[in-house]
């Protein structure tokens, strides 16, 4: 019974957090929050044991019980938000789900152009077994847009064409690996993987992300990111890459390709994934860290994709307290 009663009082506490905190919390003018001492708990503000953000904690008198939570990001309303031209933008704690920005409507459609891509390498990992040899058909290098400088007939590992494609954004090479197992049923395995993850308002008609019927939304393509960090981060790691080596396996000539994402290769950047159409524009989805944060960062239909994600990045710095 007595086990269940302190329990009972760790529930209620929870509960009553933000109403608690909302109604007590004080900040001084550095952002550090002040005690408050009640007529049945207190709060104390320490330093959170891995960083130095500041947890909150609760101790209800009379009790063993203590409740504690780390402090969400706190605004700091004279630093303004930045000014973008995408039409869709969001900046978000990829676990925690705290939103630093947000422009646009959450379920709102665009059109991802080779955002595309992440899901057509999720698919062909799962479908194509990974000894399988790709060749390069008349077909895929008919594809419009990046290339990555294949002839009919080369011949590729599958990973050797899942890293041509998320590094130049080669539009042959989603196009191969689509034809290895057949486009219709490849994309209907896109819709199918999107769904498994909860995407539920994205739509796929081909791999590449030429089609601007290729939509997605902010939300989706946030649980996207998270997917890939949790059940595909060697994916994510390889589009963090400045360069790789592929192998042409009908000649044996070795080729080196270069990432096209201007943020390979920083050292707070996580994995990412450019997209450009005429009906798109700039499109751009990133992962960076900051302190112990995975931020991820949304960009659909910018002029200045980068130039925009780093403004992102620098108003989360300015704009809030830890």
């Amino acid at each position: 019974m007595y086990r269940f009663s302190i329990t009972l009082a760790l529930i209620l506490i929870f509960l009553a957090l933000p109403r608690i905190f909302d109604e007590f919390r004080e900040y001084d003018s550095a952002g550090r929050g002040r005690d408050f001492v009640g007529s049945n708990f207190a709060v104390e503000f320490t330093k959170a044991p891995s960083d130095d953000r500041l947890m909150e904690h609760v101790f209800v008198r009379g009790t063993e019980v203590e409740a504690a939570r780390i402090l969400p990001p706190y605004r700091d309303f004279a630093v303004a938000e930045p000014q973008l031209t995408a039409s869709l933008a969001l900046a978000v704690d990829l676990h925690g789900g705290f939103i630093f920005f947000r422009k646009g409507g959450d379920d709102q459609r665009w059109p991802i152009a080779s955002l595309s891509k992440l899901i057509t390498a999720l698919v062909a990992e799962e479908r194509i077994h990974d000894d399988a040899e790709i060749v390069i058909s008349d077909a895929a290098i008919s594809s419009e847009g990046a290339t990555g400088n294949f002839s009919p007939g080369d011949i590729y590992s599958r990973d050797d064409m899942i890293t041509a494609m998320l590094l130049l954004s080669s539009n042959d090479a989603a196009a191969a690996l689509s034809e290895r197992i057949g486009p219709e049923q490849f994309v209907s395995f896109m819709q199918q993987k999107a769904s498994a993850i909860g995407m539920n308002d994205t739509i796929f008609i081909e791999a590449t992300g030429l089609s601007a019927i290729n939509q997605s939304t902010l939300t989706d393509l946030h649980k996207l990111m998270k997917h890939l960090y949790e059940y595909a981060p060697h994916l994510l790691e390889l589009t963090a890459r400045k360069s790789a080596t592929i192998i042409n396996l009908r000649n044996g000539e070795r080729k080196v390709i270069h990432n096209i994402n201007r943020f390979a290769g920083f050292s707070n950047f996580a994995g990412g994934k450019t997209g450009y159409l005429e009906d798109s524009k700039g499109n751009l989805v990133s992962l960076f860290e900051y302190r112990d944060l995975l931020i991820a960062t949304i960009m659909l239909g910018s002029d200045d994709r980068f130039g925009e994600t780093e403004k992102i990045l620098e108003f989360i710095k300015n704009g809030y307290k830890f």
